[in-house]
């Protein structure tokens, strides 16, 4: 005789549970108060309930622990047979789709590459596409930076949209987007033609690297997700650096459109592949209507105008300086309208519970969420300037060719992806992710100490080891504060979550890539005006630079080299404190259990329990919250009651086998 087996669906501190017996009979799923307790004390409880609120629009959490949800009125007995509290974290249980994840994470691997890829791709071979399309340097800076600016504009609106409508619909979306926009990037005829698609293309890298992350989080249990994170983050490092070497390679022996339309045969292996092999568990259906009521648009307009603004301003920088004023106005500006935008998301989540927050206010209130966030950003940055400025260190100091400048920069990149991997494996297998951020932290920053050492003298092995260990500190940090982020999120919060964390790396990328540039360009040409016989070719420090190692005579050329390898210097000097920073907020993160309930399509077959049991309770579990959202209480003024009373119908529709004596008993559990 086959026991019965429970399938249990947390939402923000309420748990539904429903047994099946061997006649495929249901008892009432029934609510949980859940205690919180550990390790963020007395503000976990207040994020409990506020979580609570944002995923059902219901404060039935607030109203257990107040005593107003009890039938007995306080009854004792009652009391007593209520089960042991545990925090409420790990009250969440994560239904595991069945899937070949191998093959399935081949697909989201390749994805994954080629939007990385595309960031950097198009660097070497640059210059030849403004000769090509009769164009000049002041116009092909936004090939780049139409890009990166889609792209982080538009995670956030994937992370929640995925909530709403489910994973698989935003995801062929994004593909398709971005392969469209590869398209017509290859069939650019002018430079105009190219940046508004490479805009394009950027809306679909957006939600491409946003949902590659999300579906790990779907995939894997918290437990042993650093081996898969782990991977994801050595794609990310090796397509960084193999970027500008095929971007060179393309351009110096065949046409350069094929920078763009080499994503369409790779994109088209990694759509297939997800499109037959990926499943995922059902999201209950939403009328238009929901969609639109319970998404929150006035949020998105301001982390919208805020990041187009905010990154416009450092785009500005590349070609006008810091201190122009139309830079300084766009950064302050856009810079205003992210508190702006967090303090509606805090008074939405009071005033209107049954909207979705773009980003979880729970993210700005949880010291260690807030950590993770700066920590990411404090990587992003010096992680990003070091992939763009290393190169010119070998063309200008050594006269290295960009594809071969590209090349010297693999040891960097191997052994980056080398320790993201192992670093995947520790936590996995120890569980904890603080001694692994706090280690490879200090690496890093005792590397990013060492670079600042580098100079026009420095030989050969000493290069190698200055550069390799920052690398192997970085290589560590890729995805491990992403584990560290959802293990401290409730399950329901967990694509916002992904999303915040992928918006601050990209956001963080774009402003590293262009303080980097603006210091080196400004800090050159101060040098090089001391320096009698020799003026920068247009102006323009990053260009030409192979010819530096021709200079006549010898002692001018030194004399030059040194100026440059001194602006280089100053710009590893100014991110090393930032790396610091970082170092810092691990030392302020508090340790969240790996653990969590999980239930495995697998281990449901073995049992004797169908997959389809497992995913139609979850369901029920997620219908019964956007029920409870969409109760006549919602942002409509009415009492407390109804929707309470609607969540006690709503928790006892299991069907018409269900009996009133269970009725009876879920009523009074809540």
């Amino acid at each position: 005789m086959t026991k019965p087996s429970s399938s249990r669906h947390s939402h923000e501190g309420v748990t539904a549970s429903t047994t099946f017996d061997n006649n495929n009979t249901t008892t009432p799923p029934s609510p949980t108060r859940t205690v919180t307790a550990g390790s963020e004390d007395d503000e976990q409880k207040k994020d409990a309930i506020a979580a609570s609120r944002d995923d059902g629009g219901v404060d039935v959490v607030g109203r257990l622990e107040r005593g107003q949800g009890d039938s007995h009125g306080g009854d004792d007995s009652s009391k007593a047979q209520q089960p042991k509290a545990t925090h409420w974290l790990q009250e969440t249980e994560h239904v595991i789709p069945k899937n070949n994840l191998w093959i399935v994470f081949s697909g989201l691997m390749f994805s994954v590459y080629l939007t990385a890829m595309d960031q950097t791709i198009v660097s070497t071979a640059l210059p030849t596409i403004a000769a090509k399309l009769h164009s000049g340097p002041s116009s092909y800076s936004w090939v780049g930076s139409s890009y990166m600016l889609t792209a982080t504009a538009t995670i956030p609106c994937y992370g929640r949209l995925s909530d709403l409508t489910g994973r698989k619909p935003v995801l062929w979306f994004a593909i398709t987007v971005f392969l469209l926009g590869s398209a017509l990037c290859g069939a650019a005829q002018n430079m105009t033609w190219l940046n508004i698609c490479r805009g394009l293309q950027g809306v679909g890298a957006g939600g491409v690297v946003g949902l590659t992350n999300i579906l790990v989080g779907d995939l894997v249990p918290l437990n042993k997700r650093g081996t898969f994170a782990g991977l994801f983050g050595t794609t990310w490092g090796l397509a960084s650096v193999t970027g500008p070497i095929i971007g060179g390679a393309i351009a110096d022996n065949t046409s350069w459109r094929w920078c763009f339309f080499i994503n369409l045969p790779i994109g088209g292996l990694a759509f297939a592949i997800l499109f037959f092999h990926l499943h995922l568990n059902p999201t209950p259906p939403r009328s238009l209507r929901q969609y639109w009521r319970e998404f929150d648009k006035i949020g998105y307009l301001l982390i919208l105008i805020a990041i187009v603004v905010f990154l416009l301003g450092f785009a500005s920088a590349e070609t006008d300086g810091f201190n122009a004023p139309k830079t300084a106005i766009l950064i302050a500006v856009g810079g205003a309208f992210f508190p702006i935008f967090v303090a509606w998301e805090f008074y939405a989540e009071k005033r209107w519970p049954h909207v979705k927050a773009i980003i979880p206010p729970r993210l700005f209130r949880t010291r260690t969420t807030l950590l993770v966030l700066v920590l990411v950003f404090c990587h992003g940055a010096p992680f990003f300037a070091m992939t763009y400025m290393l190169p010119v260190y070998f063309q200008a100091i050594h006269g290295s060719t960009s594809t071969m400048s590209a090349v010297q920069m693999l040891p960097f990149s191997l052994v980056a992806s080398v320790t993201s991997v192992l670093s995947g494996l520790i936590v996995t297998k120890t569980k904890a992710y603080r001694p692994v951020l706090w280690v490879s932290y200090a690496i890093y920053t005792l590397g990013m100490g060492l670079m600042t050492m580098l100079d026009a003298n420095t030989s050969t092995a000493l290069q190698e080891i200055y550069i390799l260990i920052p690398a192997i500190g970085l290589g560590c940090i890729f995805q491990t504060p992403l584990i560290a982020l959802t293990a401290a999120m409730p399950a329901s919060q967990m694509a916002t979550s992904t999303s915040a964390m992928a918006l601050t790396r990209n956001a963080s990328g774009t402003i590293g890539i262009t303080v980097a540039g603006s210091i080196f360009n400004s800090n050159v040409l101060q040098r090089i005006a001391k320096i009698s016989g020799y003026n920068v070719p247009g102006n323009n420090p990053s260009s030409n630079l192979r010819d530096l190692v021709h200079i006549q005579p010898a002692d001018l050329r030194t004399e030059v080299i040194d100026a440059y390898a001194q602006a280089l210097r100053l710009v590893w000097i100014i991110f090393t404190p930032i790396v610091g920073i970082g170092f810092l907020a691990t030392l302020g993160m508090k340790g969240y259990s790996l653990n969590r309930k999980t239930v495995n399509h697998n281990d449901a077959e073995k049992s004797g329990q169908k997959p389809g049991d497992i995913e139609a309770a979850s369901g029920r579990a997620d219908a019964v919250a956007i029920m409870a959202a969409e109760g006549p209480a919602a942002g409509q003024g009415a009492s407390e009651e109804a929707p309470i009373k609607d969540l006690e119908k709503d928790l006892a529709f299991s069907g018409s086998e269900s009996t009133t004596k269970d009725e009876g008993a879920a009523k009074d559990r809540l």
